[in-house]
């Protein structure tokens, strides 16, 4: 995972360029483009802090209201299949379906949050099976077919 840097509400990143020796960054999650440059891990911090100064001082200069990040609205492209599957289960749950989508992504990261977790079961006495489960989202289920039991991918 890449290190983020953070000031007063903005996220910078930290990216390494070996082959000129230098650690480089930009503002994350805005519009407007922020970038700053270290020759040292240990300066990358302070030149992101700089460039956050920087970047609100020639605002306020110049009179514009500097891009933040992260301002709560968000434009998502599902597709017309997800996008109409989240609609119908919305309705179903009396929500709307913007409260719905919020919610699923609380969830999600309640779940992240978790961790994975290991799941025994053991089927018949006859069989033990330890699995790790990293996400609560089935990537298979399985049925009984004629000769055993197989999994059907979806």
């Amino acid at each position: 995972m890449k290190p983020i840097l953070e000031y007063k509400g903005y996220l910078g990143s930290a990216d390494v360029n070996i082959e000129d020796g230098l650690i480089y960054g930009r503002l994350l999650y805005i519009n407007d483009v922020v970038s700053y440059v270290s020759s040292s891990p240990k300066d990358i911090e302070a030149a992101f802090r700089d460039a956050v100064d920087d970047y609100l001082e020639i605002c306020h200069e110049c009179g514009d209201k500097p891009d933040v990040p992260f301002k709560g609205s968000l434009n998502i492209r599902l597709g017309p299949e997800l996008h109409r599957a989240a609609a119908l289960d919305a309705d179903k749950c009396g929500a709307k379906l913007n409260d719905w989508i919020k919610a699923a992504c609380q969830e999600k990261l309640e779940q992240r949050a978790k961790g994975p977790r290991m799941v025994t079961h053991q089927h018949q006495g006859e069989l033990k099976v330890r699995i790790l489960v990293e996400q609560e989202t089935p990537v298979a289920q399985f049925s009984e077919s004629e000769d055993a039991w197989a999994p059907q991918l979806h």
